[in-house]
């Protein structure tokens, strides 16, 4: 392990040195050094090819270059997929279902609300579909909202006219 460690130290030190020399010992080690030994006749003098080298990285200015942009909200949109605008409830007690779709989907924190001429119908929801009853006869809109985990509303849907036809009782 010697000879070894000896051997790495003189090839670091080429790099201040111009000549090496080998020699071997009464022992029979092998020693190199930076000077001929004296009096030793068999040394020989050792070539040393160059180091390769690379040169370091060029440094690079990236204080021109463009910054990415904070990605952009994608524009929400709730759309009442049933019933259909100008759609008609049969005689009957008032009773239907309203569906929406959102895009993109909603988010865990974000509910949908349905509004029926202006008057919240139910609990916020996650999930887009309502069983509606007893609504009174007569021309109604619907409207879908979607909230914000804050209940602000984000963005409502279009607005879906619905005739609904009921008996009208006697007394």
């Amino acid at each position: 392990m010697k000879p070894l460690s000896l051997l790495l130290l003189l090839t670091l030190s080429v790099c201040t040195s111009a000549q090496v020399y080998r020699t071997t010992d009464s022992e029979g080690n092998v020693i190199f050094t930076d000077s001929p030994p004296p009096g030793s006749a068999a040394t020989e003098q050792v070539d040393i090819k160059p180091t390769n080298t690379t040169p370091p990285p060029r440094v690079i200015d990236r204080s021109d270059q463009v910054k990415p942009e904070k990605p952009t909200k994608i524009a929400s949109k709730v759309t009442i997929t049933s019933p259909a605008d100008g759609d008609t409830i049969p005689m009957g007690p008032g009773n239907f279902s309203v569906s929406a779709s959102t895009s993109p989907p909603l988010q865990p924190d974000e509910r949908l609300v349905l509004e029926i001429s202006g008057e919240i119908w139910g609990e916020p929801q996650a999930a887009g579909y309502w069983t509606v009853t007893n609504v009174r006869r007569g021309e109604h809109t619907l409207v879908v909202l979607r909230q914000s985990s804050e209940s602000e509303e984000v963005i409502r849907s279009p607005e879906v006219r619905l005739l609904v036809l009921r008996p009208i009782g006697v007394r």
